[in-house]
């Protein structure tokens, strides 16, 4: 059976890449091209349902961020501009009645929100009402792996 399902996030500084992997199989992969949103100006409400159009965003490869040479977008005009991001990607999930756990791996400075679906799935370093303000510093440090339920 074919699903589509969507990987969305919402990431305040920077976000390092996100690999999706379910049943031994990676569905996005390190470095994969992501649209994203980087302004001053919030995006649309609905930005992380499965409907949304992003095509006018632009596109770049994961991780975003800018002032510490690791990024593969770097985002010039954030410093001093605005704190955080929201990006998005696309997969296609083969076989999900089969399926036992799907995982999701992040490397983050400083927290991160993921929706799948428009569904909130995993949320680090940010409070439900902080406007997407980071807790406290959470310095890139490898990869953390999160088990989507």
């Amino acid at each position: 059976m074919l699903k589509s399902v969507s990987v969305l996030a919402y990431v305040v500084i920077v976000l390092a890449p996100i690999v999706v992997a379910g049943q031994d199989s990676i569905l996005v992969n390190q470095g994969a091209r992501w649209s994203f949103h980087s302004a001053t100006d919030a995006p649309a409400a609905d930005w992380p349902g499965l409907d949304f159009d992003a095509k006018r965003w632009p596109q770049g490869k994961a991780g975003f961020g800018y002032g510490d040479g690791d990024d593969a977008t770097v985002l010039r005009n954030m410093e001093g501009r605005y704190s955080r991001i929201q990006i998005r990607t696309e997969f296609v999930l083969h076989g999900l009645e089969n399926m036992n756990r799907l995982y999701l791996y992040v490397d983050y400075d400083d927290g991160f929100v993921a929706y799948i679906n428009g569904k909130e799935v995993v949320r680090r370093n940010v409070a439900k009402r902080s406007g997407g303000v980071a807790a406290h510093n959470h310095e890139i440090a490898g990869f953390e792996q999160f088990v989507i339920q």
